[in-house]
């Protein structure tokens, strides 16, 4: 047996063996003590209702994986049980307070017995109407308890609780047990921290069941029993605050998730007419051309060769927007485009990314350069994901550099490494901003801006196995730093 499985065990059996050598201990150092504090003991069972109220609603909302009908059936159980402490919360400590309390424990215990049901017969819970149900019927059958007291069986006598209450408590023990051994077995199975925790759960229930049978009203074992059952219930709201957190977030990156494919797979279609009709136009333009008398077509050339760059550039863009497109759609339907790493230039790519962005530059009054570029060795890289980089911190650039400056992408090499530098001499960028820029509290400047630009450049820098840095001062300007080892951790020249 593994290490793991037998330390979890031991905690198990450390949990049991310490609540109950605490109890032993306690009603020994204070036998005979009797404290009443009412308001004390209705917060007690107030706040455990509560959680297990919420409990319920995280567990019904929350669980829609396969297998998950066992915690709609364990939801109905801490329904019923917290509805019912409620009652209890509220209720004079008496015949009918005790009733509550026992049937709590017992609607409790069933729920999470429950849990043994095969599967197919918890298939559809989620869609009856049994919680509303259940509310309803707990609801009415606390009422109804308030209402005629005198109606309830006999439940404690002379401070004492009788047969009549110490047996359907003595059975929610049971019941707590068997759902401990439950989640335990499918713990062994599937290694899921939440069948743990709910093992860990079921089995505090239990043991506070058990010492209920061995106390008196007010004495040092019936407080002993509520203080462990609120140190469950404590475990219980750090479960639901995690849970019902994450499922929050969960839903709002699923709803972005849609937008985002929707949204893509939108812009992909819209683009399809644009890319259909510039090619078209470009065919009927050479044909045009090509009619010119010779003479004409001499004087054109220049026209010519300007309108097949600007066509050109316009299909190359919209067909590189189309794949981005399409690995948004990818990423939203949960599968992970491949990098396709091939010997690459970084001097043809950056070239690509200017004769992109030139237009842009030209209008602002700016001037993009290189230097250096040819002379780097070849590196094994994903072209398409080195162009969405280079574009990225180009693009991000230019909106930031005044009128008559300069936009550079240098390069050098350091062993087994092509390093690229883009310099710009823009305004620069203060020190939080900059120290941040590669971590989550990174934030744009930009008007609009989202920082998702440089969050693409780490994003592809890490995915060569690279390592990208900036360096900035306010009024001089900004150097990112790109770091790419000619070979790719783990992937081999083929």
């Amino acid at each position: 047996m593994k290490a793991k499985p037998v330390l979890l065990n031991l905690t198990l059996v450390g949990i049991t063996a310490g609540a109950l050598l605490a109890s032993v201990g306690i009603q020994l150092v204070w036998a005979g003590l009797q404290w009443v504090n009412q308001p004390l003991h209705s917060a007690m069972e107030a706040l455990g209702g509560l959680a297990a109220i919420v409990m319920a609603f995280v567990l019904l909302q929350g669980r829609q994986e396969p297998g998950g009908g066992k915690f709609s059936l364990l939801a109905l159980g801490f329904l019923s049980m917290g509805v019912f402490e409620e009652f209890h919360a509220i209720a004079e400590q008496d015949n009918g307070a005790v009733f509550l309390r026992s049937v709590a424990s017992l609607v409790g215990g069933i729920g999470f017995a429950l849990v043994w049901l095969p599967q197919s017969q918890t298939k559809g819970i989620r869609k009856l109407r049994l919680p509303w149900l259940i509310a309803a019927g707990t609801l009415a059958f606390g009422l109804w308890t308030l209402a005629f007291p005198d109606q309830l069986p006999q439940m404690i006598r002379d401070g004492q609780f009788t047969a009549t209450a110490i047996a359907p408590k003595s059975l929610a023990c049971i019941l707590f047990l068997a759902g401990a051994a439950r989640f335990l077995v499918d713990f062994r199975r599937s290694g899921r921290s939440d069948d743990y925790l709910f093992a860990c759960l079921a089995l505090l229930f239990g043991v506070a069941e058990f010492m209920f049978t061995y106390s008196a009203l007010w004495d040092s074992g019936w407080w002993y029993w509520h203080a462990l059952r609120l140190m469950t219930y404590v475990l219980v709201l750090g479960y639901v605050s995690h849970g019902y957190l994450q499922m929050i977030e969960e839903a709002r990156l699923a709803e972005v998730a849609r937008l985002l494919g929707d949204i893509g797979h939108d812009v992909k279609n819209l683009l399809q007419p644009g890319v259909t009709a510039t090619a078209l136009l470009q065919e009927e333009l050479n044909e045009l051309f090509g009619r010119l008398p010779a003479t004409e077509q001499s004087k054109a050339k220049a026209s010519h060769s300007l309108c097949n760059e600007v066509l050109g550039l316009l299909l190359d863009t919209s067909h590189r927007i189309q794949d981005r497109m399409k690995e948004m759609a990818d990423c939203v339907t949960g599968l992970s485009v491949p990098l396709r790493f091939a010997p690459c230039r970084i001097a043809s790519v950056v070239d690509s990314v200017l004769k992109t962005l030139r237009v842009l530059a030209d209008e602002k009054g700016l001037a993009l350069h290189t230097n250096g570029l040819e002379r780097l060795p070849p590196i094994r890289a994903d072209e398409r994901r080195l162009y969405n980089a280079l574009y990225n911190l180009v693009n991000n650039a230019i909106p930031e550099v005044p009128a008559g400056g300069s936009i550079t992408i240098s390069g050098h090499t350091e062993p087994g490494t092509d390093v690229i530098a883009v310099a710009d001499t823009g305004r620069g960028m203060p020190p939080d901003v900059r120290d941040s820029l590669f971590t989550r509290r990174s934030i744009s400047l930009k008007t609009g801006g989202t920082g998702l630009g440089i969050k693409i450049v780490k994003d592809v820098v890490d995915a060569h196995g690279g390592e990208v840095t900036v360096e900035s001062q306010e009024g001089k300007g900004t150097t990112f730093f790109m770091r790419l080892p000619l070979q790719p951790p783990g992937n081999s020249a083929r």
